[in-house]
């Protein structure tokens, strides 16, 4: 950032007429705003759409987007439904699933009680997991999803 009087100087160089405005740098978007965009995307919808679905205005959508802002809980909720993705893969990127296969709920449980390091060893076996749904899309066998 430019002090006061490194700001004086270089509007000197520039006529009267000319405003200088300096613009604070970029900072890296958050998680949660990179997975609201991804989701958005995945969805095939605008920003518009989206914003009257959720209740919201359109430059709204576009400020969590770029992570400006986060949306509230009720927003969030909503948003969510909207997109057709959960709440937890938007805050945190973990798909929720019902498993009703016992043996499979077991191995998951399991996977799950193992320390770090093993479950960053399986982590490296598996494919990336796949983009948040669409709303109304099925989960096919053999998909595999982050937990």
């Amino acid at each position: 950032m430019l002090t006061l009087s490194q700001q004086d100087k270089l509007a000197s160089r520039f006529p009267a007429k000319m405003s200088i405005r300096l613009v604070a740098p970029m900072t890296q978007k958050s998680p949660l705003a990179c997975r609201i965009e991804a989701a958005i995307k995945a969805s095939g919808m605008q920003h518009t759409d989206v914003a009257v679905a959720v209740g919201v205005s359109r430059p709204i959508i576009t400020q969590w987007c770029q992570g400006v802002r986060a949306p509230r809980r009720e927003n969030l909720l909503a948003l969510a439904q909207v997109l057709g993705t959960s709440v937890a893969w938007l805050q945190e990127g973990h798909h929720i699933i019902r498993v009703d296969d016992p043996a499979l709920a077991d191995l998951l449980q399991r996977l799950q009680a193992a320390p770090q390091a093993v479950r960053d060893a399986v982590a490296t076996l598996l494919p990336s997991p796949p983009p948040p749904a669409r709303a109304g899309a099925l989960v096919k066998r053999g998909d595999l999803i982050k937990m």
